[in-house]
């Protein structure tokens, strides 16, 4: 007996032993695994087992630790966020969802329509189980506590719709929600906010839903106010425009009486006026004349993006062509006119535009080579790039003349130098541009090395022309300046 208690009986006690060490949590004690026998087998496996617990347990304790870390973060980041998240448990709502879809719901959105109270209904099943410190700010609320007392004063008649689309994003398993909605503060107050939150796609995903409310209040005033200005804006201009339209119409009939009656009163009195009374009306002739002038270029200037005149398709060359004609017979040298684009425009103000260009390159041409003139088109997008460059005086850089050029009335030199002028034409030229949703910019090396214009109009929608037509012609320069 003594024999059979010390080979078998105690190695299996010390075996119990150890096995309920290990039910209690202690995996330090090791057997003795030399032995050859079944019991040492036993031993062994035992032994492995007690390891493999061992590791499995530090193993799993570094995971708890890592969990716990990143829930610290976690709850760090969700306190210390500055837009508002609440914590929201979508458990209950996922049971309520599935109950009517085993209840034959297939359309969640046009039950909920038919059912509004069912809304409500599912919004009851929604529990918010956190809130931070930024969700406090936006409504207005003390502690935790007293928002979730008052969730029934928060919703707007604007957020019925935004809950019908929130449960139908979690019916349809979305990836995100995102929707734009009206709430109210505790205090009354209304705000427009941006709802978002990803949308669970497990069950465990359910218990804690992170929905953030981002306060979008101020950009949308801003964008009310910005609305509001610019359609005032828009009617002030065209009271201005009508403004200056009829102004210079009826103020072109007393001009003509007072330049027809200055000439017949001189002619009359010429031999009892002296020489300076003479220059006296000179004076008033030229000025009534250059008022002429003035009226005559603001009354075009307020024709410009009148309503009423459809976009068309104009062939540049054609226009351009026209126009070049007195340049090239005056001796101006001129390239790519023929390539320039079809374009989506008005005619008649695109002639304008061309006009008013050549015209300022013949005015400000050096006197000492002859004028050259080079046409230009690049496609950008739906618009064409544009321009034309001379090789006149140009512009003296630093100043602000490329800004300063398209001002109404504004002219860089005399009133009698280059030919004299009102100083509106490349006014309208930028007018022109604008109102065919353009823009137009100059740009000079420095004086006397020329000036270049360039403006951008649009291209008319895509077609496919027949062979030779205006709307298959793409020619383009060699290469862009």
């Amino acid at each position: 007996m003594a024999l059979v208690a010390r080979h078998i009986l105690r190695p299996l006690d010390t075996l119990t032993c150890s096995v309920q060490a290990v039910a209690r949590g202690d995996y330090s004690r090791r057997l003795d695994t030399t032995r050859a026998d079944e019991i040492g087998d036993l031993a062994r496996a035992v032994d492995a087992l007690t390891q493999q617990l061992d590791s499995s347990r530090a193993t799993l304790e570094r995971r708890l630790t890592d969990i716990s870390a990143a829930e610290a973060r976690f709850e760090t980041l969700f306190e210390s966020a500055e837009i508002a998240i609440w914590n929201e448990d979508f458990t209950d709502l996922a049971g309520r969802l599935e109950i009517l879809r085993h209840q034959g719901v297939v359309d969640l959105r046009a039950h909920l329509r038919q059912t509004p109270e069912l809304v409500w209904e599912l919004l009851a099943c929604v529990r918010v189980r956190h809130v931070n410190r930024a969700s406090l700010r936006l409504f207005g609320a003390r502690d935790e506590a007293e928002i979730l007392s008052g969730l029934a004063r928060i919703v707007t008649p604007e957020t019925h719709g935004v809950l019908i689309n929130k449960f139908c994003a979690v019916w349809a398993r979305e990836s995100v929600f995102q929707s734009e909605t009206v709430l109210r503060t505790l205090g009354g107050e209304r705000r427009v906010v941006l709802l978002s939150f990803p949308v669970p796609q497990t069950a465990e995903g359910l218990a804690a839903v992170p929905v953030s409310f981002l306060d979008v209040t101020p950009i949308r005033k801003a964008e009310d106010r910005l609305r509001r200005n610019t359609l005032e804006l828009e009617r002030s201009n065209s009271d201005l425009e009508s403004f200056a339209y009829a102004s210079a119409h009826d103020l072109r009939e007393p001009l003509r009486n007072i330049t027809s009656y200055t000439t017949l009163l001189s002619r009359r009195l010429a031999d009892r006026l002296e020489p300076e009374e003479q220059e006296f009306f000179h004076y008033v002739h030229q000025g009534a004349l250059r008022m002429d002038d003035l009226v005559c270029d603001l009354l075009e200037f307020s024709r410009i993006g009148r309503p009423g005149r459809p976009l068309e398709p104009v062939d540049l060359a054609d226009v351009t062509e026209r126009l070049l004609r007195a340049p090239i017979e005056a001796g101006a040298e001129t390239e790519g006119a023929a390539s320039l684009p079809v374009v989506l425009g008005i005619p008649a103000d695109l002639e304008k535009l061309y006009t008013n260009l050549l015209g300022n390159a013949l005015k400000y041409r050096s006197p000492d080579r002859p004028l050259r003139l080079t046409f230009g088109a690049v496609p950008e997008g739906s618009f064409w790039r544009l321009w034309l460059r001379d090789n006149g005086i140009g512009l003296q850089p630093g100043q602000g003349y490329e800004e300063r050029i398209f001002r109404l009335f504004q002219r860089l030199h005399g009133r009698a130098e280059y030919g004299g002028g009102t100083g509106i034409g490349l006014a309208i030229c930028r007018k022109v541009v604008e109102h065919h949703g353009g823009r137009m910019w100059v740009e000079s090396p420095g004086l006397d090395q020329g000036t270049t214009f360039f403006f951008t109009l649009p291209a008319p929608p895509p077609r496919v022309g027949p062979p030779g037509s205006v709307f298959g012609r793409m020619e383009l320069l060699p290469k862009d300046p």
